[in-house]
This record gives structure tokens, C-alpha cells and sequence, in this order.
């Protein structure tokens, strides 16, 4: 039987701990009216942003970081 947590939301540095240091979290984020897609850490400071995710996600690669999509 799986058991589902009924508690509070997890802060970022609850968040952080999830994960290796080199997961990244690629997300949708609005930068002067223009959709783009910033890269994450763990705790939710935004590393960069890119123009579409698929540059998001291969400067990810680049830097040796894992990029997860997150919504």
C-alpha cells in the first residue's frame, strides 16, 4: 500500500536534498513578456535562462548538469 504525505509543502532547502548537486530543473518563466526557460537548483535559485528548452536543456549537458523538466 503506497502512503501519500498529507504534510506541508517543502521548503526550498527541504527541496534541495532531493536529487544530486548536478539535477537541474528546467522550467517555463517569463522574461519581458517573451516565454523562455530557466535552469534551477535545487533549493529554486534560478541559474540562467534560454530562449526554448531544448537550448535549456543542452546547456545543461554542457555543464555537466542533469536537466529535469519541471512544471
Amino acid at each position: 500500500m503506497t502512503q501519500k504525505h498529507q504534510g506541508q509543502p517543502l521548503s526550498p532547502e527541504a527541496f534541495a536534498v532531493f536529487g544530486p548537486p548536478s539535477l537541474v530543473y528546467v522550467k517555463p518563466v517569463i522574461i519581458n513578456g517573451q516565454q523562455a526557460y530557466g535552469l534551477f537548483s535545487g533549493d529554486g535559485t534560478e541559474i540562467a535562462a534560454f530562449k526554448n528548452r531544448e537550448v535549456a536543456s543542452a546547456m545543461a549537458r554542457r555543464e555537466n548538469w542533469e536537466p529535469v523538466s519541471a512544471h
